[in-house]
C-alpha cells in the first residue's frame, strides 16, 4: 500500500471519527503518517531511535496494515509519549545501549503492543478554545502567516507546538483548492476538512500538481 494512500486513509478515519482539526493537521504535516505493512512483522520501524521524527511534529499516527494490507488499525500517539516509548524499547532491547552486533546503528521498532492504549485516540490532546480557533484561523480556516508558517493549537501534552512552514506540495495544494473553491476562508473547518479530504486525491493526479512540481525541480536543478 502507497504510503500516500495510508495518509489519505488517516485523513479519512480522523474525519469519519468527528475530528476534523486532527484531518487537518494531517493534511499540514503537523501530524504524522506511519504505516506497519506486511513486509514490517515486528511493528513499525523508525531509522533513528535518539531523533525518530521531524522536528514540528505534535503526534503520529500508527497505521496498522500489517494482516490485510489495508489501514485496519490507527494508533494516534502524541510526540513526546512516542518518544519515551521508542527510548523505552530500545533501551529494554540492548540495556548496554547499542547493539552488538552492529553498536553504530539506531534502528529501532515502535510494536503494536507497546502502542496499544493509543488505539483509535484521536483527541490526544485538549486546545484551549482561543488557541484552536487561532489555529484554523479564527475558525473558519487553517491559518497561514505572513511567513509561511502554520499556527497550531496549544497541547495539553506538552507546551506550544514549534510552528514551522508549510511544505511545497501542501501550499501548492491550498492554492489549488482555493481555484476550484474561492476563498477558503469563507468555509466552517468542519467542511473545509471534509472537502480537503474528498479532493485531494483529484490534486494528486491533476495537471496543476504535475506543473508545480515540474517548476520546482527545473528551479531546483537551475540552482545546483
Amino acid at each position: 500500500m502507497r504510503s500516500e494512500d495510508t495518509r489519505l486513509a488517516a485523513l479519512q478515519q480522523a474525519y469519519n471519527c468527528g475530528y476534523p482539526e486532527i484531518a487537518l493537521m494531517i493534511l499540514g504535516g503537523s501530524v504524522r503518517v506511519y504505516t506497519r505493512s506486511p513486509k514490517s512483522r515486528p511493528g513499525w520501524q523508525v531509522s533513528d531511535y535518539q531523533h525518530p521524527y521531524p522536528d514540528g511534529t505534535a503526534a503520529v499516527v500508527l497505521v496498522d496494515a500489517f494482516a490485510t494490507d489495508a489501514p485496519y488499525g490507527y494508533y494516534i500517539v502524541p510526540i513526546d509519549q512516542i518518544k519515551k516509548i521508542i527510548r523505552r524499547l530500545f533501551d529494554e532491547a540492548f540495556p548496554d545501549g547499542q547493539r552488538p552486533v552492529s553498536p553504530g546503528s539506531t534502528h529501532a521498532v515502535v510494536s503494536p503492543e507497546s502502542v496499544e492504549e493509543y488505539r483509535d485516540k484521536w483527541q490526544f490532546y485538549a486546545p484551549e478554545p482561543a488557541k484552536l480557533a487561532e489555529s484554523l484561523g479564527n475558525g473558519k480556516t487553517p491559518a497561514l502567516a505572513a511567513n509561511g508558517t502554520r499556527r497550531a493549537p496549544k497541547a495539553q501534552i506538552s507546551a506550544d507546538w514549534p510552528s514551522k512552514p508549510f511544505t511545497s506540495n501542501v501550499q501548492d495544494y491550498v492554492a489549488w483548492l482555493e481555484s476550484q473553491l474561492g476563498d477558503l476562508s469563507a468555509l466552517e473547518p468542519e467542511r473545509l476538512a471534509g472537502i480537503s479530504i474528498t479532493l485531494y486525491r483529484s490534486y494528486q493526479s491533476s495537471p496543476e500538481r504535475k506543473a508545480a512540481r515540474a517548476a520546482r525541480k527545473s528551479a531546483q536543478a537551475g540552482s545546483d
